[in-house]
């Protein structure tokens, strides 16, 4: 049986500690007709020496080595010289299961389907556990079948295998955060089929103290996600289901990415995106309602953040605290 060509790209910025486990567990898949494209973003560590010597030993591994620009130009440029008919992800402090590949590219063939999700493995220092991806009657179709994909799947890149061609026209959107939400949300929307494999195939490494560092007012641009998702799906066009799948699922993550701000920026920034956030929703009716039903946050993160004047002072007394105690 003919073995279609898999593209894995793989960005890498400052990672020499974890890239060998990650390299390791993708050169040696028992699926082999596989290329690996590992894009160095400016690292200044032993990133690239590390990436060389592997290259020297695998003639798959193909490496773009560009000046810091940042994971969604990294990811772009790989699309850009990828060959393959499919397309898988990994980060670089991540690694993949030795049948991965194979398991994956089974599963697209078997159920001819342009997307194939799997579950997968959260690991720290100390602990490792499964997680499971949605639910099965959610798979099988388009998300304009099944609209609650939207509430119920995480949009990482990895995880999943593409049809090459769904990329065609879309791009990691540059120098963003969350870019994972629109890109990816914006592929499966072009996908007539999705299906779900059973079956925890990647493990994604959690660094607690990474989550972080990483907290920064960009955490702002989850607004700038929502209005392009909205201008690219025209919601008012679309069914009723799948508009409101979409609005459970941004009111989660704008009212989650406002409250990241509360150590991170001052009070007024804090407020006025606050308040930028609340007249967004406000255009959406129900959003309230819709946002009370996602299963992320409790009872009690939901009442404070379901009303603007409760978050809003909220935001206010840990930001005075804050500035009182130190950060």
């Amino acid at each position: 049986m003919n073995q279609p060509l898999v593209s894995i790209i793989v960005p890498i910025y400052m990672i020499d500690k974890y890239l060998g486990i990650c390299i390791e567990s993708i050169i040696n898949q028992t699926y082999k007709n596989i290329e690996i494209i590992i894009i160095n973003d400016g690292s200044m560590d032993h990133s690239l020496d590390i990436i060389r010597e592997y290259q020297a030993k695998d003639s798959r591994i193909k490496v773009i080595n560009q000046r810091n620009m940042g994971i969604s130009e990294a990811r772009n440029n790989g699309l850009v010289i990828a060959t393959g008919e499919y397309i898988c992800f990994a980060d670089s402090d991540d690694y993949v299961e030795l049948d991965m590949i194979e398991e994956l590219v089974n599963k697209i063939n078997m159920d001819k389907s342009d997307i194939v999700v799997c579950d997968y493995y959260m690991f720290d220092d100390q602990t490792r556990k499964v997680i499971e991806v949605g639910y099965n009657e959610l798979f099988d179709g388009s998300i304009y079948d099944n609209p609650n994909i939207i509430k119920d799947i995480d949009f990482a890149p990895w995880n999943k295998i593409y049809k090459k061609e769904l990329f065609d026209s879309i791009k990691f959107p540059v120098n963003t955060k969350y870019e994972d939400f629109e890109a990816i949300l914006k592929v499966f929307s072009k996908a007539s089929k999705i299906t779900k494999l059973n079956k925890p195939l990647y493990d994604y490494y959690f660094n607690m103290s990474g989550e972080t560092r990483n907290q920064t007012t960009k955490n702002m641009d989850m607004l700038k996600i929502a209005i392009n998702l909205e201008e690219y799906f025209d919601f008012n066009g679309r069914s009723v289901v799948l508009r409101d799948a979409y609005v459970s699922t941004v009111s989660e993550k704008l009212l989650h990415s406002a409250s990241t701000l509360f150590k991170i920026t001052s009070l007024k920034v804090c407020l006025k995106y606050i308040n930028d956030v609340y007249n967004y929703l406000g255009k959406y009716p129900k959003w309230k309602k819709l946002y009370r039903k996602n299963m992320i946050d409790s009872k009690y993160i939901k009442f404070i953040r379901g009303h603007k004047f409760m978050l809003k002072l909220y935001a206010t007394l840990r930001i005075t605290l804050f500035k009182i105690i130190g950060r």
